[in-house]
Parts: structure tokens; C-alpha cells; sequence
């Protein structure tokens, strides 16, 4: 019998060689990916980790969160209920726009029932001292909006966001520059060069759960980008969130597309 090649397994943009590193980047949405599509028990199988035998018992006729709910266990990471509800939002709404080509309608009862279920275990108004930060804020739908320092805040995530792409920027409320378009890896290079900008620390590009939950209201965010790169990635791939077709895409890395940038609304 041929030896199993030990691959990493790529979870939250990163290559995991280890349970360790499994649990440290945990995210439930690519490892039930990878459990549908048998790559999680090969992966276990090949570094013949105590968690194949428990990943091989599940049963497969289960609820997706029946299922995530025991992979939470099995790799003994505490259960976030936040992190649950939104990945069942998403691949709800990705398994109906995908086979059905769902009406908007559907897709928005989808986002607003799982949304009720998420409120529910969080607080969404963003901390007093973070609003006070955004100088001449007005809010715009679920978004506090700042013209004067081009970011706003999602009161639904309480995620900040950047109203622009890399490249660009926000003056009194006026789009100036020129937007920018990067390979998935000049991304990340770029992203060290923002950080500090309005005196925020840790922005980051978004992961894919967080661009599939962002509204692009125009008056919200005024850069005229169709697509964005996700953290999620394998190792020549990662993907976008196309906004005019409101669904995820998978692109080879060398490829070039826009950067929005978001950070933890919890203070510098």
C-alpha cells in the first residue's frame, strides 16, 4: 500500500500540520467543508491523529450544526454560538443560491432569520467609547458612518470596516484616489502598511463568513469594486466575494483583485 502524502490542511487561510494548529485557527465553516468532502478524515487519516476514529463515527444523515456541534468537541474547542450561526447562515444561502438561483427575497429571509438567532447571544451596539472615535458619524441602515475618517461600523457584527479599497481614501465624504488591485499574497504585504491607520491597530482582510455578511449600500461604501479577497485559501487558491452575483468564488492566488480591510470594533 503507497504511503498517504501528510498535506496540511488549509483552515482560516492558514496550512495546519497539526491539531494545534488546527485549533488555533479554527473555523467551522472550512472544517465542515472538509468534512463533506472527506478531506478532514484523509488529512487525519495520513497523520494518523486519535481524532480519526471519533470524525469517522459521525453521522453523515445529521444537521450541518449537528455535525459542527461535534466537531467543536471532538477537537475540544469551547462552542461559539456566533461563529455557528453565522457559518449556517452562510452555507444555507450558498446551498440555495447555488442550485436554485434563489430570488433576493429568499436570500434576505435567509440573512434575517439566522441575524435574529445571532442578536440573541450578542450585544450589537457598538461600545460608546469606539462611536466616539468616528467624528461626524451619521448612521446609515445598521451602519454608523464616519465621512470625515471613511470607515464605518456594521451594528449588526459590530465590525469596523474601511468605506474604500486599498489604494483609495475618504476625504469629507469624497472618494479620492486610485483603487488597487493585488495577487492574494501582495494583499498581505499591503495590509502591514495600513495598520495604524486613524490610530486603529489590527485591521485585516475579512474572512469569508464577514464579506458575505457585508451590505454593500453604496452610500456606505463608495469604492466601486466588484470583488474582494477572503482570507480563506488553500495553497494556490483562495477566495473572493463577487457582490454583483452576491456569492463566493475560488481564484488562483496569482490572480489580482480588490482589498477591504476590517478590524474587531473593541478598541485600539
Amino acid at each position: 500500500m503507497k504511503k498517504l502524502v501528510k498535506l496540511p490542511l488549509p483552515i482560516n487561510g492558514e496550512l495546519c500540520k497539526s491539531i494545534d494548529d488546527l485549533k488555533e485557527n479554527f473555523n467551522i465553516y472550512d472544517l465542515l467543508e472538509h468534512f463533506e468532502s472527506g478531506k478532514l478524515e484523509v488529512w487525519l487519516r495520513s497523520r494518523k491523529f486519535l481524532q480519526l476514529e471519533p470524525v469517522q463515527l459521525i453521522k453523515k444523515e445529521l444537521s450541518k450544526k449537528e455535525i459542527a456541534e461535534q466537531l467543536y468537541e471532538i477537537f475540544e474547542v469551547k462552542l461559539d454560538s456566533d461563529e455557528l450561526l453565522n457559518a449556517m447562515m452562510v452555507l444555507e444561502y450558498q446551498e440555495n443560491y447555488d442550485s436554485k438561483n434563489i430570488e433576493r427575497k429568499e436570500v434576505l429571509a435567509i440573512v434575517s432569520r439566522y441575524t435574529k438567532e445571532i442578536v440573541s447571544h450578542q450585544s450589537i451596539i457598538p461600545a460608546k467609547k469606539d462611536l466616539d472615535e468616528l467624528k461626524g458619524q451619521r448612521k446609515v441602515g445598521n451602519y454608523f458612518v464616519s465621512d470625515l475618517d471613511g470607515i464605518a461600523i456594521d451594528t449588526k457584527t459590530n465590525l469596523m470596516w474601511t468605506r474604500f479599497s486599498l489604494g483609495e481614501k475618504i476625504i469629507n465624504g469624497q472618494l479620492y484616489g486610485q483603487q488597487k488591485k493585488y495577487s492574494w499574497h501582495s494583499a498581505n504585504l499591503a495590509l502591514d502598511k495600513f495598520n495604524g491607520y486613524l490610530t486603529h491597530l489590527n485591521w485585516r482582510i475579512p474572512s469569508l463568513d464577514e464579506l458575505l455578511s457585508l451590505n454593500v449600500n453604496k452610500e456606505v461604501f463608495l469604492s466601486n469594486s466588484e470583488a474582494y479577497w477572503s482570507t480563506a485559501a488553500s495553497h494556490d487558491h483562495a477566495y473572493i466575494v463577487n457582490f454583483n452575483s452576491n456569492r463566493k468564488v475560488r481564484k488562483f492566488k496569482r490572480e489580482s483583485f480588490s482589498v477591504i480591510l476590517v478590524r474587531d470594533n473593541n478598541g485600539k
